[in-house]
């Protein structure tokens, strides 16, 4: 059995292999560092918006308890079923806002992913690698196959926003 456990070895020479750090690429590079700024703009947003409603209804709520002695049963019916519906569009629209930063976030992670992966592979193509690996997909890989800041160089020079 020793020259046919010695066969695989001997057709794997010469073969190239490479690791990168797809989060690394998406953090450090320019096309990542855009899209996130975009989203955390989007984010904060809607943060001030929904924080703009929040202060309104705390206002309104605690203008109604300042005044609830001096107003009539049927002002204070009136500002109760205000207070009500301020509180419901609040909560719509953190609902709303919650939503919407979600599939923006999954937007934003599509984005990325359709314009990194192509040249990624474009990458290990002309480099002349015959495997490159996602730190995900792998246990251990020595220093030297790590090609990160290469794919990172290149994403930079494609989308240098």
């Amino acid at each position: 059995f020793g020259p046919l456990s010695a066969a695989p070895a001997q057709a794997q020479t010469g073969t190239k292999i490479g690791v990168f750090d797809k989060q690394r690429i998406v953090d450090e590079s320019a096309l990542g560092k855009a899209v996130k700024t975009r989203f955390e703009k989007q984010q904060a947003d809607r943060e001030a918006e929904i924080d703009g409603k929040g202060k309104a209804y705390e206002a309104a709520q605690k203008a109604y308890e300042q005044q609830m002695a001096v107003l009539s049963d049927e002002k204070k019916l009136e500002r109760q079923r205000e207070l009500a519906r301020q509180r419901d569009e609040l909560q719509s629209a953190m609902s709303n806002a919650d939503r919407d930063l979600q599939r923006a976030y999954q937007q934003a992670l599509l984005e990325l992913v359709q314009k990194i992966d192509p040249l990624i592979s474009d990458f290990a193509k002309t480099e002349g690698f015959d495997f490159l690996f996602d730190q995900q997909q792998y246990a251990y890989a020595k220093d030297g196959y790590d090609v990160t800041d290469k794919i990172i160089a290149k994403v930079n020079a494609m989308y240098p926003n």
